[in-house]
Order: structure tokens, then C-alpha cells, then sequence
């Protein structure tokens, strides 16, 4: 982060300097956590998370049934507080993972509250109208069951989502914005290549944070914030060193959640991490939506509680 702080100001970026500060902070929060984290004040946490999305929900189903309803703009998306649509998705996708995992790797207590959490949830994503956020989901669930051996409950899901499939090549108006696909399509190809046409003036350093932001006028792109995918803008904002770097740090992350999902039998924490991380990274081959305070700071809370698991085995 010291890094990407620099390439900002080197650049003027004064936005991605103020990201990078941001984003240390979150840091720091992250590595404070993974340092004192019990297995309750985790579950905790996560009992939060998981209620107050269940009332975010409500909340964005009842703007979205105002605005679609009562203000007659049918191409209204739930948004709320969250600054963009897909990151309330992102959130909510969350949300149902949490939920996921105390129904299936908890026992005892009362389950219900997380099946109607995740239901509002769900209902949620729908109101924000993020197609993508659905592969997301899905994918999260699959690995978190995968990872858990609910390999008969992973059959359920892979058949429910082949199912749902057919259902939407035959009905797609039952998908919001399904038929805006070609123009969603269209502008991140047009996203992709003027961020490829940037990288190329900066190739090695980058040049901060949100760098997409900053250049887009200049080379004629579509207006957004950032490149819509992790792998271009990694390298368009912190260039090929900076890549390397956060690559070499996530590798030895991994490797620490690797040795406590296969030094137990049952390591629940590190199955969450894992399906949080799969959701993240199908969700951000189209969307940046994890760089963001809200979605930024709910992924670091649940990827320090690799800190218990290796308290557990003592590495």
C-alpha cells in the first residue's frame, strides 16, 4: 500500500492516494484481527454481518418496490447508501455465504433467523438487478460446499443452477436488464480496451489506485471508476511490480489457509475464506466490486479469521 501511495502521488492521482490510505487502514484492521480473534467474537461478527444485511435487504426491497412501482420508473436498481448497485449485490452475496455456513457448519442454536436472512438476501439481489452477481453466488456456494464434502448438497445446487439456466433461455424477462446484455457487454469491451491502451503508456509502475478513473476522458472510454477486471486493473493501477507484489503476498496467504484446510478435519473458517475468495474473484472478472469501503472491509473481516485456525494448530 506504501507503494501504490507513492505511484499515486508521483502521478497526482489524489484519488488513489486517498484509496491506498484508505485501504491501509482496512489493513491494519485486518492484521489486528487475525492477531486477537476468538472463535466467538468470529461468529459474532458474523452474526452481525449476517442480521444487518438481512435489514439492508428489506430496506432496498422497499425502494425498489417505490420506485417501480409508486414512481413508475421500472429501470430503478436498489442502491441505498452502497454508492453503486453491485456492491450492495456483492454485500448480500456475502451475506447468504455467512448464512450458508452456519446452517451447514454450526450445530445447535436456532437456524431459522440465517434461512430468512438469506432469503431477504436473495430477494435483495434481485432489487439491485446484478446479473453477475448470481455467478458469484453461485460459485462461492459451490466452493464452500465442496470444500465442507457436502458433495450431495453440491449436486442439489449444480442441478437447481442447470435448471434455473433452461428457465432463463426460455423466460429471460423473469432476469432484470437481461435485455441490456449486449450493452453491458459492449461497454466493458470498451472498458477492457481503454484500459489495455493506458497500461501501455505505464506499463511497469502503474499509476495508483483508480487509475482507470483518471485517464478514461483522455482516451475517449466509457465513465466508470475503474477497469472491471482484477487482472487489467491490477496492472493498469499498480503496474507490473505492483502486481507481483500483491501476488506474492496473496500466494502466502493461501499457502497459510492450505495447511489449516488440510491439517484438519474440520477447518469451517478456512472453508468460508476459500468461498468468499471464489465468489470475489468470478464476481471480478467483470467488476471491481470488492474495492470499496463496505465490501472491502466485510472481505478482510472474514479472511482474518485464518488468525484462529493457525492459533488452533499453533503454526
Amino acid at each position: 500500500m506504501v507503494y501504490t501511495i507513492i505511484i499515486a502521488a508521483v502521478n497526482m492521482n489524489l484519488i488513489g492516494v486517498g484509496a491506498s490510505v484508505t485501504f491501509v487502514f482496512i489493513i491494519i484492521c485486518a492484521q489486528c484481527l487475525s492477531g486477537i480473534y476468538t472463535e466467538r467474537l468470529f461468529e459474532k461478527c458474523l452474526n452481525v454481518a449476517s442480521l444487518c444485511a438481512g435489514g439492508v435487504s428489506v430496506l432496498a426491497i422497499i425502494e425498489y418496490v417505490v420506485f417501480n412501482f409508486m414512481l413508475n420508473q421500472p429501470s430503478h436498481r436498489a442502491v441505498l447508501w452502497f454508492f453503486n448497485c453491485n456492491y450492495l449485490a456483492s454485500l448480500l452475496v456475502f451475506s447468504i455465504i455467512i448464512c450458508a455456513y452456519k446452517v451447514l457448519a454450526k450445530s445447535g442454536g436456532n437456524k431459522v433467523i440465517y434461512y430468512v436472512c438469506a432469503v431477504l438476501s436473495a430477494i435483495g439481489i434481485y432489487c439491485t438487478a446484478s446479473m453477475f452477481s448470481w455467478v458469484g453466488l453461485f460459485i462461492g456456494l459451490a466452493t464452500f460446499l465442496l470444500c465442507d464434502r457436502k458433495h450431495q448438497m453440491l449436486s442439489v445446487l449444480l442441478l437447481g443452477a442447470a435448471t434455473l439456466c433452461v428457465v432463463i433461455y426460455c423466460l429471460p424477462e423473469i432476469v432484470p436488464r437481461m435485455d441490456l446484455a449486449n450493452i453491458t457487454t459492449d461497454n466493458r469491451i470498451n472498458i477492457w480496451t481503454t484500459s489495455i491502451k493506458a497500461i501501455e503508456r505505464s506499463p511497469v509502475f502503474g499509476r495508483g489506485l483508480f487509475t482507470y478513473y483518471t485517464v478514461y476522458k483522455g482516451l475517449g472510454g466509457y465513465p466508470t471508476t475503474h477497469a472491471h477486471n482484477i487482472i487489467i486493473d491490477s496492472i493498469l493501477s499498480v503496474g507490473i511490480i505492483g502486481t507481483v507484489i500483491v501476488t506474492v503476498y496473496l500466494t502466502l496467504f493461501y499457502k497459510r489457509v492450505s495447511i489449516c484446510k488440510n491439517s484438519q478435519s474440520k477447518s469451517y473458517i478456512s472453508s468460508l475464506i476459500l468461498a468468499f475468495t471464489a465468489a470475489t474473484l468470478a464476481h471480478s472478472m467483470t467488476d471491481m466490486t470488492f474495492l470499496w469501503v463496505q465490501t472491502g472491509l466485510l472481505l478482510a473481516l472474514v479472511l482474518s479469521g485464518i488468525g484462529i485456525e493457525e492459533r488452533i494448530l499453533k503454526l
